[in-house]
C-alpha cells in the first residue's frame, strides 16, 4: 500500500507541474495561465465558472475550451486538482486535522473533500497521510 500511495503522490504532482507550463504560450494559454493564478490566489475561495471567466475576458462556454485544450481538463476540475495537491501536501508535512485541512484546502467541508481524495487519489485521507 505505501507503495502505491507513493505512486500516487508523484504522479499528481508531475501532473501539477506539467499543467502549471502554460506561461509563454500564445495569448490563449497566457489568459489560461492567468486564470491559473488567480485560482491559485484563492483556492479556499467559492470560483463559479462565470466569475473565472470573467477574468478570463470569455464566456464560461469558451473559458472550458480553451481550458481544456490548453490543460486537459476543465476549469472546476483542474481547481479540484490544485486542492487535491495542496491537500496531499498538508497531509505530508503537517499535524493539522482533516478538518483543518479540508478547510485550508478549499473544500466546503471533510466529507466532500475526503470524497474528492478518494475518488481522484484512490485512497482516503487517512490513509494517505499513514504513509508520509
Amino acid at each position: 500500500m505505501p507503495k502505491e500511495i507513493a505512486t500516487i503522490e508523484l504522479i499528481a504532482l508531475a501532473l501539477e507541474s506539467v499543467l502549471q507550463k502554460t506561461t509563454g504560450l500564445p495569448d490563449t494559454n497566457q489568459r489560461i495561465a492567468a486564470c491559473i493564478g488567480f485560482m491559485r490566489h484563492r483556492l479556499t475561495e467559492k470560483l463559479p465558472l462565470e466569475s473565472l471567466a470573467r477574468y478570463a475576458g470569455a464566456s464560461p462556454r469558451k473559458l472550458t475550451q480553451m481550458f481544456v485544450a490548453a490543460t486537459g481538463f476543465p476549469p472546476n476540475r483542474y481547481l479540484i486538482e490544485m486542492r487535491l495537491n495542496h491537500a496531499m501536501r498538508l497531509l505530508r508535512h503537517t499535524n493539522e486535522s482533516i478538518d483543518q485541512i479540508a478547510e485550508d484546502a478549499g473544500f466546503g467541508n471533510r466529507y466532500y473533500f475526503t470524497r474528492m481524495f478518494t475518488k481522484y487519489r484512490c485512497v482516503t485521507p487517512v490513509a494517505f497521510r499513514k504513509f508520509r
